[in-house]
């Protein structure tokens, strides 16, 4: 999983992100306000306690599932979070399973209609409906900059790179041996 992903240029130019970064406060117990502006993408996956590692599972007939191997699930969501002296920053907010009900269900079923309050609390992170409409709403240079995030071709690959590695099964099979998901070969030996 790369999370290095630098010097996206959303849309035509119009907007520049540093960085397409987790959108998260600055310390436990802060706050930041932000909207979820579209694009969310799932996936079940396995955590690997030995290697401090999660993988995507394979679905019907993963290795994984087969061998026992805890499944939980994740999200992640195209956000726009609002800063102090006006504007937005583009980036991404992940969620577990529990965390994107809790999501979903605000604003009556409508969270990208409204502002999220997002509070880091020990490790995790606690959503609740700020205020709506959303605010990028009723900006227009906040307006342009949402929608060219939302029409950029690029966005669903940066997302998607968020989540955690497909294996195949045979790379399955490895890390459920204990060794590497890759095989490698020592130099000279073909």
């Amino acid at each position: 999983m790369s999370n290095a992903i630098e010097d996206v240029q959303l849309g035509d130019g119009g907007s520049a992100v540093p960085c397409f970064t987790q959108l998260k406060p600055a310390r436990d117990g802060g706050s930041i306000v932000l909207s979820l502006i579209g694009k969310v993408k799932g996936s079940p996956y396995h955590w690997m306690h030995k290697k401090a590692k999660g993988y995507r599972c394979n679905g019907e007939g993963c290795p994984a599932c087969k061998a026992g191997v805890t499944q939980s699930w994740t999200a992640v969501a195209l956000a726009a979070a609002y800063l102090r002296g006006g504007g937005i920053e583009i980036g991404y907010v992940p969620m577990s399973r529990p965390a994107f009900r809790e999501v979903r269900a605000l604003n009556g079923g409508k969270p990208r209609e409204c502002n999220v309050k997002l509070t880091s609390v020990g490790g995790g992170y606690a959503f609740e409906s700020d205020s709506g409409p959303a605010r990028w709403t009723g900006d227009e240079a906040m307006r342009r900059e949402v929608e060219a995030a939302r029409n950029d071709a690029r966005i669903d690959a940066l997302i998607e790179s968020k989540l955690y590695d497909q294996l195949t099964d045979a790379e399955w099979e490895r890390v459920l041996a204990g060794k590497s998901a890759k095989e490698t070969e020592p130099e000279g030996w073909e």
